[in-house]
């Protein structure tokens, strides 16, 4: 009899807890690293921090960033951030994957698989989508997407790059959409504090 009520219990309370506003709840942003910087779009409302070997180059509107070329010819990371106020938003109804599908990804015909997940962000839910491009060209850069959904709309940010250099440096990629905020503007760009 009591193995009997463990069983309902049990899951239930699982499903519960799964309900509950603490499980649907946006993880706490970390702390950014020592030596990275903030950078905040000049129109406000959007900052990101970046590794030390990530500089920001422009951005007005959007921010936009790569690693210094290593060499003539090398290949090297870039990625580009648009806040929630983007004119460019899904239709009404329209699921985030298939909004980056259709704004991001519809002109690449060289495309590799592609993975799609749900990742909870600081900044709000978002879409990852995953892919790579270019594979047949000998100049294969891998992709990674996010939609983010918040408040005040859906923002967007890549990151693509070099397989090499996408994974040894796979730890601090992974590390920026957890690092991006919205909202008021707080000035100019900086470094992180210590």
């Amino acid at each position: 009899m009591r193995r009997g009520f463990a069983a309902i219990i049990v899951p239930l309370v699982l499903a519960l807890g799964a309900c509950s506003p603490a499980a649907n709840a946006l993880p706490t942003r970390p702390p950014v690293p020592a030596g990275w910087t903030i950078v905040e779009a000049d129109s406000g409302g959007l900052r990101l921090a970046l590794p030390p070997d990530i500089v920001a180059f422009d951005t007005i509107g959007a921010i936009f960033a790569n690693q210094p070329p290593p060499a003539p010819g090398a290949e090297w990371i870039q990625l580009m951030a648009e806040g929630p106020g983007l004119e460019s938003q899904p239709d009404p109804g329209e699921s985030l994957d298939h909004w980056l599908e259709r704004r991001w990804l519809s002109q690449e015909p060289d495309r590799g698989e592609t993975t799609t997940r749900e990742v909870r962000l600081p900044a709000g839910t978002a879409m990852e989508l995953k892919t790579s491009l270019a594979a047949a060209t000998g100049h294969e850069r891998l992709v990674t997407l996010y939609a983010i959904r918040s408040a005040s709309g859906v923002a967007f940010l890549v990151i693509d790059g070099p397989p090499d250099g996408m994974r040894s440096h796979a730890a601090d990629l992974d590390l920026i959409p957890f690092l991006l905020e919205f909202g008021p503007a707080r000035g100019t760009s900086s470094p992180a504090s210590t």
